[in-house]
């Protein structure tokens, strides 16, 4: 709409131009109008900078939403500084080209300006010029700037500011907020021989009921015996682990766990399955394949689980979802898994196979787990499982 007014203001107001001096709107039509249009066309030149720009915003704030999927529901340490790398590395690629955009809007911001000035100066002195030879008098001159600013419409729009800047900075402080999440709640977790609750109490925010009060445990570790966690629904079993995990933070009380258990970390297989990027766990296997070639452990639960058909697949159903949880915490350097009601997705004739594929492969590994289950599971299972009750 302001183009099309701009150029009727043109049409007619040109002829008036050319009657008060025709010398004069040639100048500016072949002088300084070509010189407008040059920085126009170095202005819309930005376009595909501008473009690359928008896409680096995207993948920022796709990167943020992973991060905060994984520092919330994901306890392994690999994958969560592997989403502080790969946030802090999309912040790094759009501060770099939003100071590369902005210095060249600025730039030719700079350019107009002094390009206008210098016009402006030479029509100026070309004015005088005229007057001087008689070709045109003052009163002239102030009739033809009178017509020329009743049809002047802006022709530049340059950016000064840098609004990125301020996404840039909001995006460091989200992850400086992150990277305080895996010591979130250190006050209340310390080391030693076993896990252990003392008089810890726990409630959600808005909950007038708590979830624990005063709850007392103390689990042994023991290889080749890992623990099963029973109850209702309802009875806190996801609520532990997250306190184990150091997802939530206990109101108030001590929790301790076994620091060779716990030194590489906590590897937390969630009841609402969220899978990071799978390149990471790919990465893992890697890595694993470079410093135990002859490691069979993770081939054979690949092969049991069905996962080597699942890694380079698009989509994923739950229980697919489940069985690459399932062979991440195989694949993790974590010592002490944690699985959360981790077959309520699977078929129910696949879960004593998985489950005992699961804990072989944990066995010889040597990582020690604990899950949760509302179900009775096999009696061929229950013999390598301690059984502890949660009340309700």
């Amino acid at each position: 709409m302001q183009a099309l007014q701009a150029i009727l203001q043109l049409l007619v107001f040109f002829p008036v131009l050319f009657y008060l001096s025709t010398p004069l709107t040639i100048v500016l039509l072949f002088v300084v109008l070509p010189i407008v249009a040059y920085v126009q066309r170095k202005l819309h030149s930005m376009g595909p900078a501008v473009e690359g720009q928008m896409v680096k915003q995207g993948e920022l704030r796709t990167s943020l939403e992973t991060a905060k999927k994984i520092f919330h529901s994901w306890s392994s340490p690999f994958e969560r500084i592997a989403a502080s790398q790969t946030l802090l590395s999309r912040i790094r690629e759009l501060f770099s080209i939003g100071l590369h955009v902005g210095r060249k809007k600025v730039m030719l911001s700079q350019s107009m300006e002094t390009l206008s000035l210098v016009s402006m100066v030479v029509v100026l002195t070309f004015c005088a010029w005229m007057i001087a030879m008689g070709w045109m008098n003052p009163e002239g001159l102030i009739l033809y700037c009178s017509a020329l600013f009743l049809c002047y419409k802006p022709v530049k729009e340059c950016t000064r500011l840098v609004p990125q800047l301020r996404m840039v900075k909001s995006a460091y402080h989200l992850l400086t907020v992150l990277s305080l999440y895996p010591s979130r709640g250190e006050h209340g977790l310390s080391a030693g021989e076993a896990i252990s609750l003392e008089a810890v109490s726990f409630g959600y925010q808005g909950s007038e009921v708590p979830v624990f009060k005063n709850k007392n445990e103390r689990w042994m570790p023991t290889p080749r015996k890992h623990l099963l966690i029973c109850g209702p629904n309802g009875a806190g079993k996801t609520t532990l682990l997250r306190l184990i995990a150091n997802l939530e933070e206990a109101d108030s009380g001590k929790i301790q766990l076994p620091e060779s258990l716990v030194e590489e970390g906590i590897f937390l297989v969630s009841q609402e399955v969220y899978l990071p990027p799978l390149e990471w766990l790919r990465r893992q296997l890697d890595l694993r394949k470079k410093h135990s070639p002859n490691d069979a452990v993770l081939e054979h639960f690949l092969t049991v689980s069905g996962a080597s058909k699942l890694l380079y697949k698009d989509g994923y159903s739950g229980g697919e979802k489940s069985r690459l949880a399932l062979l991440w915490a195989l694949a993790s350097p974590s010592k002490l898994l944690l699985l959360d009601e981790p077959f309520a997705f699977i078929a129910r004739k696949d879960r004593t196979p998985l489950l005992a594929a699961f804990l072989d492969s944990a066995d010889a590994l040597g990582k020690w787990v604990l899950l949760t289950s509302h179900e009775e599971l096999d009696a061929s299972l229950l013999s390598r499982l301690e059984c502890v009750e949660v009340g309700a």
